[in-house]
């Protein structure tokens, strides 16, 4: 009978270690793009696994044609997608161009993730080539920003073609984003397309925690930009967010709130009801017996700001809220209801914290479905228990 552990063991471990003494890296710039067929494996469930291999097999062959075809090198095939590298920008930028409109021909739908960086190509145990560096590292983190359909680069890569995209009318770009990435902090990334494809004008919102507490107003702004139906803010009192209205620099919070108003987006903001006895305890126990005077004078500042936007007839309103329970959690969500657009910014309350220092998770529900509607059953109590203040 056969062992489980091989005799040769640490045999094996001195040839490998040996071997990687003997690769030597070459370290060149290069665009790395990564082509990802979306929902294979729903593909095979729906199609069945015949079909689904043919739509997965059909789409690895016609990326790796138009890679060769457009001077890039074919690196290697992970089951649904390709990654490759370009020694000319715009060519990997053609690539992407090209193979999405070839899925649209085929009925197949695809990710695209494009950036530029300096890479070590090594010649792996089976003699073909690999790719490692930071470059590979942050093009996966953006094709996990990336929608079906979609095709991101990011702004090292975009400067370097900006010119040549500008140069042929059948280019269109899209607006900049800026999203926060482990292990690369904020990257700033835009969409391209063809003239006759429309852009989608928005990324995945990934899971994330913010260890270090909420974040700034800036940030904010930038998560939710793109809103479309509604914001919605549960706090205790809510004193940050009425002073947002009032600040200094308007044009850090309240302009592009109101613009999001003007264009038909709601807010709805929560906050715990003062006369609630439960919590005016848990309150006073956190040694914030004065907090009633903040959270009134915040309300004020709220509702105010409502009586504002209903005079000036913006299509989108402001509503407060007061709920009664014990503050738990703090949230911030933008769509909420819309399955490709909800992602929200969710923070427990932890003991022996300040509130605004309490870590903060950001997540999506096209990230993370299971974790997000967690989240959102959170808030529908919440809501549930709560009672609008005009």
């Amino acid at each position: 009978m056969k062992t489980i552990l091989f005799p040769d063991l640490n045999d094996l471990l001195e040839q490998a270690t040996k071997h990687i003494h003997t690769l030597k890296g070459k370290l060149i710039t290069q665009t790395v793009t990564f082509f990802d067929l979306s929902r294979s494996t729903e593909l095979k469930l729906i199609k069945g696994h015949d079909q689904g291999m043919d739509f997965l097999l059909r789409f690895v062959t016609v990326a790796s044609e138009i890679t060769m075809k457009c001077q890039g090198i074919v690196v290697k095939r992970l089951g649904d997608g390709v990654l490759c590298r370009f020694s000319d920008p715009f060519e990997a930028c053609r690539a992407a161009l090209n193979l999405k409109k070839a899925c649209i021909q085929l009925n197949l739908v695809a990710r695209f993730a494009l950036t530029i960086g300096r890479i070590s190509i090594y010649e792996n145990f089976c003699e073909t080539e690999e790719i490692l560096g930071d470059a590979v590292d942050r093009c996966f983190r953006i094709l996990n920003l990336a929608y079906p359909g979609q095709i991101l680069i990011d702004r090292p890569l975009f400067e370097v073609v900006r010119s040549h995209l500008a140069g042929d009318l059948g280019v269109v770009v899209g607006d900049t984003f800026r999203m926060r990435t482990k292990g690369f902090g904020i990257i700033e990334l835009c969409e391209i397309s063809t003239s006759d494809l429309p852009l989608i004008n928005k990324i995945v919102t990934p899971f994330s925690v913010h260890p270090e507490g909420r974040l700034s107003i800036v940030e904010k702004i930038q998560f939710v930009n793109q809103a479309e139906e509604e914001i919605l803010e549960i706090g205790t009192g809510l004193t940050a967010f009425a002073k947002y209205f009032t600040g200094q620099k308007p044009k850090e919070f309240r302009n592009p709130i109101t613009d999001l108003l003007m264009r038909g987006v709601s807010v709805k903001c929560y906050a715990v009801d003062p006369d609630y006895e439960p919590a005016r305890i848990y309150l006073a126990e956190r040694g914030e017996s004065d907090y009633r005077q903040d959270l009134m004078r915040a309300r004020e500042m709220i509702v105010a700001e409502r009586k504002h936007c209903l005079e000036a007839g913006y299509r989108g309103q402001i509503r407060y809220f007061a709920y009664r329970l014990i503050p738990e959690f703090y949230c911030f969500c933008v769509d909420g209801g819309n399955f490709t657009n909800a992602r929200m910014l969710f923070s427990p309350y932890l003991p022996g914290l300040a509130r605004p220092e309490c870590p903060v998770y950001q997540v999506s529900r096209i990230a993370d479905p299971e974790l997000f509607e967690k989240c959102w059953t959170a808030i529908s109590v919440v809501q549930a228990h709560s009672t609008e203040i005009q």
